[in-house]
């Protein structure tokens, strides 16, 4: 027999998930709002040139890098991307893998998940961050 579902059910049932999507909305908005400015660093730009390389045809040598993030810059690039598309659409994959462990945490570890589980919400609300989640690398 199905229980049909209040709002009080939902939100119980998924109070994690809706904390950790209202964080990322409250710290990743203002980055776009107010302080879009993406940020680099040697390596960004070490990235880009394997990019460039990729969409001129020129073999390039991968002795530093691997090729896992040029080819995600890659296929951005292909469909007209900006510094500012990356930034969000890394945004975007660094909360859906958030909502997944999340997910799996509270499938499989029956007690104590709710430390995990806030340990994660703390952690995408630091500075920190917020910070890396503005450079385009891919540790963000």
């Amino acid at each position: 027999m199905n229980i049909p579902l209040t709002a009080n059910s939902f939100l119980r049932k998924n109070f994690f998930p809706l904390t950790l999507v209202l964080l990322f909305v409250v710290t990743r908005l203002p980055f776009f709002f107010y302080y879009a400015i993406p940020g680099a660093t040697r390596d960004t730009f070490a990235y880009y040139q394997i990019v460039y390389d990729m969409l001129h045809g020129v073999a390039t040598l991968l002795d530093e890098r691997t090729i896992g993030y040029p080819l995600f810059l890659f296929f951005l690039e292909l469909i007209g991307s900006s510094p500012l598309k990356v930034i969000f659409i890394q945004c975007l994959i660094s909360l859906a893998a958030s909502l997944y462990y999340i997910h799996v945490i509270s499938k499989y570890l029956k007690t104590q998940q709710w430390a995990f589980i806030a340990g994660i919400i703390v952690f995408y609300a630091s500075p920190q961050s917020v910070c890396s989640d503005t450079y385009v690398m891919p540790t963000s």
